[in-house]
């Protein structure tokens, strides 16, 4: 994570309080999805005891079933929606029909 404190653009560098909104951003990400493929693999493998069965009987199959399992259930939803008139939020306006995520 050096090199994104130390990163630079048109001789501007992230702030510090930018800093620790990205840091947190990660942290939080990457938890929030791992602990969900976590509960919604085990949630599946009790649903259907056949694959269960299926992974026990040969562990190297464990990679294609993570990925298998991602796309089976993913363990982070949105529901996004679209602004249905003009609202202003924070001294910004969003525009009717702009695309929001609640």
């Amino acid at each position: 994570m050096t090199g994104l404190a130390l990163a630079e653009q048109d001789g501007d560098r992230l702030s510090e309080d930018e800093l620790v909104a990205v840091f947190g951003m990660i942290l939080f990400a990457g938890h929030e999805t791992t602990a969900g493929l976590i509960g919604n693999a085990l949630l599946a493998l009790e649903q259907f005891p056949e694959q269960r069965a299926w992974i026990r009987d040969d562990p190297d199959r464990w990679p294609n079933v993570v990925d298998e399992l991602v796309r089976f259930d993913t363990s982070v939803r949105s529901d996004p929606r679209a602004a249905a008139r003009d609202i202003h939020v924070g001294g910004k306006t969003i525009p009717a029909g702009a695309n929001i995520a609640v």
